[in-house]
């Protein structure tokens, strides 16, 4: 409490805590640096309330709370209620990195961690990137090691697999276990190769969990919905199938992936930064090596990959997207409204990591996930979204990331003595989507048909109906592919209907 800002930043890890300095008449709230963990409050009269969940304050509260049709706008165009806010008014939330104070006086708010541009890491090649990124890895993982049995939840690609391979480089993996999600009927989803392949060389049992079966709107959507919001992950029927084969086996704790997308190289490029730093032969030889295999053609990778970084790099966007059946006037609103950017002195590709780092969207979404996973007597862990390999990737030179076409160069060197190359050497990964489709485009018409009729979204002045359900109508006949922007349409009238 003496130290405020400088002793919260002494904390690792994703603890929220509260203490109070009765000698001072203080109280101080703290959320973790990437809010993993929820912390909420409102204030009533002369009281504060403080919960981790939403549900528990509106429960608290004297009279009911409203709706902030705001953030129900944002959540329709696939966004979170802005920092610091709620679905609910009146309710907040304690925002990632910050700290809350009660005093007489009144509520402050404080930061006392936000990522910031390091140093670049000057190592002498490739192996010692490698090498340096395992160490960090692995010296993280270690802290977030329960007592008890363990999964990781382990994909075909190199984020779960990293972990995976950092625990045993570890010798965390006594307890460890391998959870694969297969899909038989749809092999675009189907990740059992993949994850079959890198327990094996990593030595780790492995416990297949079938899901082409668990589409989206299987089981009624109205009947997930939780009072604090309507998010709800689209693949909740995946995990909640993995939640019970965990507690069926006295698993408590699953380690993700998450963040490695973010961290490691995704959309950003090092050919931008190689062309303005004059490394003009390693830039035509890796563009060389990429246009071995990219369907891209040499044109699509110039406009994607070293003109469109250098303009955003130069010109940052400012607006935000809008699907089409938003009503006035929050389409107005939206489209109107000025993104914040902070411009850094750095080159194009660390400009734009450093913009990924410091909008990673996860938080909300972290503790909408985290909290059904408690319900279910699971705790999920994310190393990879540690602060410290936060700031270790916000040192890292882009070409340690993105090269000749291959993203997570970093990850692939880290690990290589430890993963097979079926996994090293892919160039992307599977993902559960056409499961999702299964249920939006197939087997869960009906219920979608159903959640976009007589919406009470339309009647709080949100939803244009007839524009959503001509727009879904030309999803179903394949006229584009953008099943995804539904999915908020469904969650929040499914929530309307059901907690409000």
């Amino acid at each position: 409490m003496r130290r405020g800002a400088e002793g919260c930043a002494e904390v690792s890890g994703t603890a929220t805590w509260v203490l109070e300095d009765r000698r001072r008449g203080h109280l101080l709230a703290v959320r973790d640096r990437l809010g993993a963990e929820a912390l909420y409050y409102a204030r009533v009269g002369s009281e504060i309330l403080l919960s981790k969940s939403v549900a528990s304050i509106l429960d608290a509260l004297p009279t009911a709370a409203s709706v902030r049709l705001e953030a129900l706008a944002e959540h329709l165009c696939g966004d979170v209620p802005e920092s610091g806010y709620t679905f609910w008014a009146g309710v907040h939330c304690v925002p990632p990195g910050h700290f809350l104070r009660v005093t007489d006086g009144g509520l402050e708010l404080h930061r006392y961690w936000r990522v910031e541009p390091q140093p670049v890491l000057r190592l002498r090649d490739a192996g010692a990137y490698g090498e340096a990124v395992a160490e960090a890895i692995t010296r993280v993982a270690l802290d977030y090691v329960p007592s008890g049995p363990t999964a990781v939840a382990l994909s075909s690609g190199l984020d779960s697999t990293s972990l995976a391979a950092a625990l045993v480089r570890g010798n965390a993996a006594e307890r460890l276990s391998a959870f694969v999600w297969t899909a038989p009927e749809l092999p675009e989803a189907d990740e059992a190769a993949g994850g079959r392949a890198a327990a094996s060389a990593l030595g780790l049992p492995v416990r297949e969990i079938r899901v082409d079966d668990l589409w989206p709107l299987r089981v009624p959507l109205i009947g997930q919905m939780r009072r604090d919001g309507p998010l709800c992950n689209i693949y909740e029927n995946l995990w909640n199938r993995t939640y019970r084969l965990a507690r069926s086996e006295g698993i408590e704790a699953i380690f993700t992936g998450g963040g490695g997308d973010e961290l490691f190289g995704v959309n950003c490029y090092s050919y931008p930064d190689l062309l303005l730093t004059g490394r003009w032969l390693r830039l035509l030889r890796e563009m060389r090596g990429h246009l071995a295999w990219s369907p891209r053609g040499l044109v699509g990778m110039l406009r994607s990959m070293l003109w469109a970084p250098l303009r955003t790099w130069a010109y940052a966007p400012t607006r935000k997207e809008v699907v089409p059946w938003l009503r006035e006037p929050f389409r107005s609103e939206r489209e109107s409204s000025v993104v914040p950017t902070t411009r850094f002195a750095l080159l194009p590709g660390r400009v734009q990591r450093m913009r990924i780092l410091r909008n990673l969207p996860f938080a909300e979404r972290l503790v909408e996930l985290g909290q059904r996973a408690a319900a279910m007597g699971v705790e999920l862990l994310h190393p990879l979204l540690d602060h410290r390999l936060i700031e270790l990737a916000a040192s890292l030179p882009t070409e340690q990331t993105f090269r000749a076409g291959e993203h997570k160069a970093v990850l692939r060197e880290a690990f290589r003595a430890q993963l097979p190359d079926s996994v090293l050497r892919r160039r992307g990964k599977t993902y559960p989507t056409t499961i999702a489709w299964r249920g939006l485009r197939e087997r869960g018409v009906d219920q979608a048909l159903d959640l976009m009729t007589d919406m009470r979204a339309t009647d709080l002045g949100l939803v244009d109906e007839t524009m959503l359900r001509s727009e879904y109508q030309a999803f179903l006949a394949g006229r584009h592919s953008r099943g995804g922007t539904f999915w908020s349409a469904l969650t929040l009238e499914a929530w309307l209907r059901s907690c409000h």
